[in-house]
């Protein structure tokens, strides 16, 4: 069952923090043939990377990514198995890793599901030079 129907890409994996690096991958896959900068994929892969940081460090054991073309960028969706009544904590985006996911990515909300916490994630940008 995938988590985040409707999006054309989707992946499940364990959460240890080695596979991270998949997500970072997947990001840049599923962002290879938009019209968007390299940067712009850098930085929604470097956000992604710390949301799935922070569901780790919160107890999650299996991450889900989803990621989806919309007008002018793309929408990425990462989520943990760990259900947290509060994520982010109050705060959060002025904290360090607020901030590094806050500034990077065009915009970030947060949620939950029957599964766990997520939070969607997108970016914008320019034509790619």
């Amino acid at each position: 069952m995938l988590r985040f129907p409707g999006m054309p890409l989707c992946i499940s994996i364990p959460a240890p923090t080695g596979a991270l690096s998949i997500l970072r991958t997947m990001v840049l896959t599923a962002g290879a043939d938009l019209d968007l900068s390299v940067d712009t994929l850098d930085d929604l892969a470097l956000a992604v990377h710390e949301v799935a940081v922070q569901l780790v460090e919160r107890g999650a054991n299996r991450l889900d990514m989803g990621a989806a073309p919309v007008p002018g960028g793309l929408r990425v969706m990462v989520g943990g198995d760990v259900a947290l009544d509060s994520w982010p904590d109050p705060g959060w985006e002025h904290t360090p890793a607020g901030r590094i996911v806050c500034g990077l990515a065009g915009s970030v909300e947060h949620g939950a599901d029957s599964i766990g916490s997520f939070a969607a994630l997108a970016a914008a940008g320019g034509p790619a030079r």
